[in-house]
C-alpha cells in the first residue's frame, strides 16, 4: 500500500496503518509463542509441563489470537479503506468489501476455525487487486511524482 501511495499518503491514516500492522505482527508472534511455550519447555528442558501452566499458556494464546488479533486486524482494514478512499489506491467495490469484512471481524466473538482465515484472505484479495490494478489515470505513479 505505502509503495503505491507515495507522497499522496495522508500522514494520519498512514501512521495508523503502519502502527496497526506492526501491532498485529506483535500480537501474532506473542500469541503463537504462548501457544508453543509448553511444547518448547518439554523439548528444550526435558521436563513435564504443569497442567495448570499449560492451560494458562493456552488461555493466553486463545485470548491474543481470537480476541485481540481480530480487533487489531479491523484497525488495519479500516485504515487501509480510509487510505484507499482518499487516494483511490483500491477500487470502490474493494473499499466497501473492506469495511464490510472489518465490521464482521470486529463484532465476531466466536473462536471458530473459519474465522481464523478472514484476515489472511482479505490480505490476499487486496494484494491481488493491487497487483492487477493499474495506477489511477488521474494520478501519476509515485516515483514520477516524487521526482517532480
Amino acid at each position: 500500500m505505502r509503495g503505491r501511495l507515495g507522497e499522496r499518503e495522508p500522514r494520519l491514516f498512514g501512521t495508523v496503518f503502519l502502527g496497526g500492522s506492526v501491532l498485529m505482527a506483535g500480537v501474532m508472534i506473542a500469541g503463537t509463542s504462548a501457544l508453543a511455550a509448553p511444547s518448547v519447555l518439554v523439548e528444550a528442558g526435558g521436563k513435564a509441563v504443569d497442567p495448570g501452566a499449560a492451560s494458562m499458556a493456552r488461555a493466553l494464546a486463545v485470548t491474543l489470537l481470537s480476541v485481540f488479533a481480530p480487533r487489531i486486524a479491523t484497525l488495519v482494514m479500516f485504515s487501509t479503506a480510509a487510505l484507499s478512499r482518499k487516494t483511490k489506491a483500491l477500487p470502490l467495490w474493494m473499499i466497501y468489501v473492506t469495511y464490510l469484512v472489518g465490521i464482521v471481524e470486529f463484532v465476531n466473538f466466536t473462536v471458530a476455525q473459519p474465522t481464523v482465515y478472514v484476515f489472511p484472505t482479505w490480505i490476499g484479495l487486496v494484494s491481488i487487486v493491487l497487483l492487477i490494478r493499474d495506477q489511477p489515470a488521474h494520478l501519476p505513479p509515485p516515483h514520477v511524482q516524487a521526482a517532480a
